[in-house]
């Protein structure tokens, strides 16, 4: 859920874990010979498509911030980037025009489709979505995809690019689920349009919101979408087990620092649900006041001191049926996925504790699933990311 910064030491063990020449290539994006008629107006879900940058491996490589030799080195190959717009729905089912960003490498080779979530994206830094090809964050993890022979896929999700005026349904299963499906499709679709060379591969990935989207997404595709083959699937330390962090939020007694993610979290299921309670059904004052205002607020962050005890002894005896529903509607842990499976979390996960992903691969697992947890020893939710971005890249790597 929280937005995660490459750092160089990531970025070189990346690099040590590539195998890919690092010669910079004047090569353009390759066309199929001969490439089908397609046309945009032959496209279901994709819309249109706006060029955002060309950069080439020089040009990228000053593009990124807080670039460095390191990052330099990890770096294969320049990149296209566009921004697409393309149909999906809203939490009401209803269609909507929503954005993402298409990275080509700028390769000769065929390259396969990779779907990249996005983490935590705060309101107020709303300019870090894919569809602007941030220079920090996601842009960096974009990047090191889209410049080492895959084009990456990276949807806004509702309430970013296209649809910024729209809030953020945080950590809601449904229109995160929607958002990467249609993205995924959408991208096809742009691929036939610009005549791309591509391989028929396909993976996913994502970290902390981003691991909770893309288990979400494997899930809509296993239920309804037979016609995508997905070949790997990697996610990091994501909230998997909805009702049982709830419930850990709500009985700890210690402060939290990222008490107001978990506070986002309760009021999107209040507007999403229709439950229509106002914050101060869930918050003592003057919490309740500051949250509806801005969820970002200063409050107290010992779950004691925040949260309305009537509330919470209501979801501990399950008498609130309407917010358990929510919060069950949104577990994506107690399901059997048909593709391979990889999640790691860090043991010492300060934000999303690890038995989101160990109640995930228990369930998975009993029931023939091909999940493995690997717990990246002594981390937290921050330093948990080199680990998990050091492995995603090579078990992709190893079934491209």
């Amino acid at each position: 859920m929280k937005t995660c910064k490459l750092t160089s030491a990531l970025i070189f063990l990346i690099w040590l874990c590539s195998s890919c020449n690092n010669e910079e290539k004047d090569n353009v994006v390759s066309l199929t010979t001969p490439p089908p008629v397609f046309n945009l107006s032959d496209a279901k879900v994709l819309v249109d498509t706006i060029p955002v940058n060309k950069l080439s491996l020089t040009g990228l490589k000053n593009y990124l911030e807080g670039g460095s030799l390191l990052l330099s080195i990890a770096l294969r190959n320049g990149v296209n980037v566009y921004k697409i717009n393309y149909n999906s729905t809203d939490v009401n089912g209803d269609k909507i025009l929503l954005s993402g960003a298409v990275v080509i490498p700028d390769v000769a080779d065929s390259v396969p489709i990779l779907l990249y979530e996005h983490a935590t994206i705060p309101e107020f830094n709303e300019e870090n979505a894919p569809s602007y090809f941030p220079k920090l964050g996601d842009g960096i993890g974009m990047s090191l995809f889209g410049a080492n022979k895959y084009l990456v896929a990276a949807p806004d999700y509702i309430g970013y690019g296209t649809t910024k005026e729209l809030e953020h349904p945080y950590q809601h299963r449904q229109t995160l689920a929607s958002a990467s499906v249609d993205m995924l499709l959408a991208t096809e679709e742009f691929c036939k349009v610009k005549r791309l060379k591509m391989t028929d591969k396909k993976f996913i990935t994502g970290y902390s919101e981003g691991a909770f989207a893309g288990m979400s997404t494997q899930k809509l595709i296993d239920e309804k979408y037979p016609e995508i083959k997905i070949n790997l699937v990697t996610l990091g330390a994501g909230a998997y087990n909805t009702t049982d962090f709830a419930k850990f939020v709500l009985t700890t007694n210690a402060n939290l620092e990222f008490i107001n993610s978990y506070a986002w979290v309760l009021k999107v299921y209040d507007k999403v649900y229709k439950l229509n309670r106002g914050m101060g059904y869930y918050f003592v004052e003057p919490y309740a006041t500051e949250l509806s205002n801005n969820i970002w607020a200063s409050v107290a962050t010992n779950p004691q001191a925040l949260f309305n005890q009537k509330f919470v002894n209501n979801i501990l005896d399950n008498s609130d049926a309407n917010f358990i529903s929510a919060l069950k509607d949104n577990d994506v842990y107690n399901w059997t996925p048909k593709v391979q499976m990889l999640l790691y979390h860090g043991t010492d996960d300060d934000y999303v504790p690890i038995f989101n992903s160990e109640s995930a691969e228990a369930y998975m697992k009993e029931r023939g699933a091909n999940v493995k947890l690997i717990k990246i020893s002594s981390a937290n939710h921050t330093t948990a990311v080199p680990t998990f971005y050091i492995n995603a890249l090579t078990e992709f790597n190893a079934k491209k």
